[in-house]
């Protein structure tokens, strides 16, 4: 698996320390500050930048938990948070000219 929001919500694994089974990969959805610790990486790349644009899909559960965690260590690090919300794919080249406006 690669990115799966909550592979133990889904049921892939037992947990995120002992996932038992075969298989393996990579979550978004890691308790404590994961999302704070990706934005001060991406505060020390781009120390001027002053908003984000968060693009989700609303129909998503794990994309609607991940953007209220996000808040918090935004606002710590100065970043105003502009959320877009795409549905289909197709959304996206107007979801990317909403997030540069």
């Amino acid at each position: 698996m690669l990115y799966v929001g909550d592979p133990v919500g889904l049921g892939f694994a037992s947990s995120l320390a002992h996932p038992g089974g075969n298989m393996t990969g990579v979550t978004a959805l890691v308790p404590g500050d994961f999302t704070g610790k990706m934005l001060n990486i991406l505060r020390e790349a781009l120390p001027r930048a002053k908003r984000l644009a968060i693009v989700i899909n609303p129909l998503n559960e794990n994309h609607r938990r991940l953007y209220p965690e996000t808040l918090p260590p935004a606002a710590k690090l100065g970043f105003q948070v502009d959320l877009v919300e795409v549905r289909e794919a197709g959304g996206f080249p107007s979801a990317v000219a909403a997030a540069k406006a």
